[in-house]
């Protein structure tokens, strides 16, 4: 499964998924400002 976490997540919560072995597309570092459709379309083609 393929996280995606909204820039509202904080970054150690993304690192710590990340350190647990979670696949996270945090939106902060791949799309900062995307609105929230947009987001819901990466999360829904994951």
């Amino acid at each position: 499964m393929i996280l995606v976490a909204d820039e509202g997540v904080d970054k150690q919560i993304v690192d710590q998924l990340r350190e647990g072995g979670h696949t996270v597309v945090y939106i902060a570092e791949s799309n900062p400002g995307l609105p929230d459709d947009a987001v819901l379309d990466i999360a829904n083609s994951h």
